[in-house]
């Protein structure tokens, strides 16, 4: 199973700083995950059903913008950190 971390601001959702998932790919993840958390759904995408600009995904430290996006493949050990976006002034 792979772990997914969330960051504090998406724990409120979860009420955890991880999971654990098993899934092939990072979109199957994300699946399970707004069928655990419907409420995450609007954070992690847009009207379109596309992933947010507003949220990274990493897997294992690598952006899945530069690897094969939510068809990137996932296995045992690897590690998803959901980020989204700070803004401040």
């Amino acid at each position: 199973m792979a772990i997914l971390q969330f960051p504090a601001i998406l724990q409120r959702f979860t009420e955890r700083a991880e999971l654990s998932i098993e899934a092939a790919t990072v979109g199957e993840v994300l699946v399970h995950l707004q069928q655990q958390y419907p409420a995450l759904q609007a954070y992690l995408f847009d009207a379109s059903q596309q992933l947010s600009s507003f949220i990274s995904i990493y897997l294992n430290g690598q952006d899945i913008r530069f690897l094969n996006q939510l068809h990137t493949p996932i296995s045992r050990d690897d590690i998803l950190m959901l980020v989204p976006a700070m803004a401040g002034g």
